[in-house]
């Protein structure tokens, strides 16, 4: 059978070359394609996750990611800090889910 350059890839990852050539390749619906295809051959239609509840005690941040949308600037006359009753009631909501952990 014959593979096209891009279908070689399926069997192996590629190098960090042959990565940077990929990157060059116009058409993105054969390369979205073949991600597909190299998915699907490694992992079938497996959907893995993990039964988590995250629990944000603060929502106050040293840090200035510009992508979080969870961390908030610290504001006048604000509670910094989640309630013991705000802890439980979450803790509840995530054992009603099937939540088995919390972070």
């Amino acid at each position: 059978m014959n593979k096209t350059p891009l279908q070689q890839y399926i069997v192996r990852r590629p190098s960090v070359a042959e990565a940077l050539a990929l990157a060059e390749v116009p058409d993105t619906h054969k390369l979205t394609a073949l991600a597909r295809q190299l998915r699907d051959h490694g992992h079938g239609n497996i959907i893995s996750y993990s039964r988590k509840i995250f629990i944000p005690l603060t929502k106050l941040c040293r840090d200035f990611c510009h992508y979080c949308t969870f961390a908030e600037a610290p504001l006048k006359d604000s509670r910094n800090f989640m309630t013991p009753e705000e802890v439980l009631e979450l803790v509840k909501q995530g054992e009603a889910a099937g939540c088995k952990e919390a972070l």
